[in-house]
This record gives C-alpha cells, structure tokens and sequence, in this order.
C-alpha cells in the first residue's frame, strides 16, 4: 500500500463530501452504503447488499472467515451503520438503487 496513494483518495472523497452540504445522518449513511459496496466489491462470497441478512453475515464474518475476508468485514460495518441509523431509510435502501422519479 502507498501513504501517498491513499491520502490523496481520501482527500477527494472528502471534497466530494464538503460540497454535498449532507445533514449528519446524511453523511454517515453514505459512509455506511461506501463501506457496503467497498466490501461487496472485495469479498470473494456472495452477498446480497440489497437483501442483507445481518445475524447471518455476523456468522459468516465471524464463524465461517478463516481466510480473514476483509471485505465481509467492510459489508458488516456499513450494514451495521444503517441499522442503527434512525430515519426514514428503509433498510433495503441502497446506493445503487437511485432516485425514484
């Protein structure tokens, strides 16, 4: 891993995230869809994000994660996130999903 590589993702991330001018719920539930994706995008099982069942995804990460699968780890955190988020997002609400029109 590069230092420099991962400062300057960062870093543009957050700009991208100043201009949102995002509430705080806001701003965490985007952190938690990054994570879900993030982590969908680097496990090597098959999880449905859309349909996140989080007691099983707890025993797969847990029970079931010799080859320590990082990815599992960023999916159970975000889902974790938006769990306890207290909105009006339902929890199938997914970054993928868009605006309805």
């Amino acid at each position: 891993m590069e230092a420099d590589k991962i400062k300057d993702a960062h870093n543009q991330c957050a700009d991208i995230l100043n201009q949102l001018n995002l509430t705080n719920s806001e701003l965490v539930a985007t952190l938690a869809q990054l994570l879900i994706y993030s982590g969908q995008a680097l496990t090597e099982k098959q999880i449905d994000v859309r349909d996140i069942d989080l007691p099983e995804l707890e025993k797969e990460y847990y029970g079931n994660n010799s080859s320590n699968d990082i990815g599992l780890g960023l999916i159970l955190n975000g889902a974790s996130i938006m769990g306890a988020l207290s909105s009006n997002i339902k929890g199938d609400v997914t970054a993928q999903q868009g605006e309805s029109q």
